[in-house]
């Protein structure tokens, strides 16, 4: 994976590389729906190519059928009961030529195969290991039992991504876009996924970045030096890798501001009438971890009287360096005009 070079040459590398080409203006949907446009015309002008489209956390079928529609052979995957259920039923009712080229999966992708806790009430907050946890306040019941579960409680399956692809992807068909959105459980996923990173398998990789929600899931402090550290370990793999990294807008929660209080009082003065969109150009590219702070620093400050604990979050697009397309979109038009930057 290294190409002969030593670890620490590497690691050189990777730190004079650890930041972002850019960002897009657009959000996942937009960009999701851009970079298939951008596959469909590779198929289109190579009808030998086959390729394959992955959607890691579904909630609903709309993209898995999109991806399809599209050409691409979509494997999706929905650990939530509930949500296949409804997943499959949507599948169902389009026309067969589409249903034939999805692959639905009923599993949680994570670091190993096994059985994992899972929160399934079909919402768009199920999430592995969600059981006695709060994501609204950032809390964990730590006295939650298999006597005191809720009703939501579930085991579901877990693989690796690794595994799913090697058994039911054949080698002839290059995955060209995985799109991963699974609450925080990101590091899990993508240790799960370290072989396909590592060899640059992936064309795209478009990801939910969400800092709190990571180090929530995976018990990290919220500040002091366990901050950021699982969030920023998944880009310095891909980067290692040779991925080029571009984000996306930046997000909170929908109900932040009915939530709290501060929209009514007690903003810091620099912050008075300043609208969130209008501190993109405050957020930090030129270094993974400054950058993953400012999501923390967001939330102080937009949210001081500590009544909001969602905090931010936005999406990333990983590029391989095997990427292959010609930029017809607004999307691959602004990664190719950045990719050598």
């Amino acid at each position: 994976a290294t190409n002969g070079k030593s670890s620490d040459a590497v690691a050189t590398a990777v730190a004079t590389a650890a930041r972002f080409n850019g960002d897009i203006g657009a959000n996942a949907d937009e960009v999701w729906a851009d970079l298939l446009k951008e596959g469909a015309q590779l198929m289109k002008n190579n009808e030998q190519t086959t390729l394959a489209a992955m959607e890691v956390g579904m909630h609903r079928a709309t993209q898995c059928i999109e991806a399809a529609r599209s050409n691409f052979e979509a494997y999706c995957l929905e650990p939530s009961p509930i949500s296949f259920q409804r997943c499959k039923a949507g599948v169902q009712k389009v026309e067969k030529e589409v249903q034939d080229r999805i692959h639905l999966f009923n599993i949680a992708a994570g670091e190993s195969s096994g059985m994992v806790d899972f929160s399934s009430s079909g919402s768009t907050g199920d999430m592995v290991g969600g059981v006695g946890s709060n994501m609204w306040t950032m809390t964990k019941d730590q006295t939650t039992n298999n006597n005191n579960k809720s009703k939501n409680a579930v085991e579901v399956q877990s693989a690796r991504l690794d595994d799913v692809i090697a058994e039911n992807i054949p080698p002839s068909t290059d995955i060209f876009i995985a799109k991963i959105d699974v609450q925080g459980f990101e590091p899990h996923v993508f240790g799960g996924l370290s072989n396909s990173i590592k060899n640059a398998q992936i064309m795209f990789l478009l990801f939910e970045y969400w800092p709190k929600g990571m180090d929530f899931i995976m018990d990290e402090p919220f500040d002091g030096d366990g901050i950021c550290k699982a969030s920023v370990k998944i880009l310095e793999d891909l980067l290692a890798a040779g991925y080029k990294l571009f984000a996306l807008p930046h997000m909170v929660h929908p109900h932040s501001y009915s939530h709290s209080h501060t929209k009514q009082k007690n903003l810091p003065p620099a912050l008075v009438g300043k609208k969130l969109e209008e501190v993109v150009g405050e957020r930090p590219l030129g270094d993974i971890m400054a950058n993953c702070k400012w999501y923390y620093k967001l939330e102080q400050d937009f949210f001081p009287q500590e009544d909001y604990f969602v905090g931010f979050w936005s999406d990333i697009v990983a590029v391989s360096p095997k990427a292959k397309f010609e930029p017809s979109t607004v999307t691959g038009r602004s990664i190719a005009e950045h990719l050598n930057d």
